[in-house]
C-alpha cells in the first residue's frame, strides 16, 4: 500500500488511511440498512430438514464436499441428521441437529375475537 516508501511516516499514513476508511464504512452501515446488508451480507440456509439446497450452495460457491466436511467437524455423519445448516456471514457453518430441537409442541395461543378451532 505504501509502495516503495518504507518510512515511518509512510506506514503511519497508510494506517491512518485504513482507519479513516473503516470509520466511513462503519458509519455508512449504521445509517442505512441497505448499506449494512451490502457490506455485511446475510446468512444463507444450506440445509433444511435434511435436504441440501444445491441452488444456495452454487450461489455461495461452496462444494458439496466442503459442506460435508463442515458437517463432520460438527459431529454429524449424514445430512439427514441436520435440521438446519446455515452459512454465516463470517464464513462459518452453523449446524442444528434434529435431536437438538425440542419435540414438545408449540403452545396454542388464542387470539381474542377469533373462535378457537375444534379438532
Amino acid at each position: 500500500m505504501t509502495g516503495p516508501d518504507t518510512s515511518l511516516i509512510g506506514g503511519l499514513t497508510a494506517a491512518a488511511t485504513l482507519v479513516f476508511l473503516n470509520m466511513i464504512v462503519a458509519w455508512t452501515a449504521r445509517r442505512s440498512t441497505r448499506a449494512e446488508q451490502a457490506i455485511e451480507g446475510s446468512p444463507t440456509i444450506l440445509i433444511r430438514r435434511g435436504q441440501i439446497l444445491n441452488q444456495n450452495l452454487a450461489r455461495e460457491g461452496i462444494s458439496r464436499e466442503d459442506l460435508l466436511r463442515s458437517l463432520r467437524e460438527h459431529g454429524v455423519d449424514t445430512v439427514e441428521e441436520v435440521r438446519s445448516g446455515i452459512l454465516e456471514v463470517d464464513g462459518t457453518v452453523s449446524v442444528i441437529k434434529e435431536d437438538e430441537v425440542p419435540t414438545t409442541p408449540r403452545p396454542y395461543h388464542r387470539i381474542r375475537g377469533i373462535p378457537r378451532r375444534t379438532t
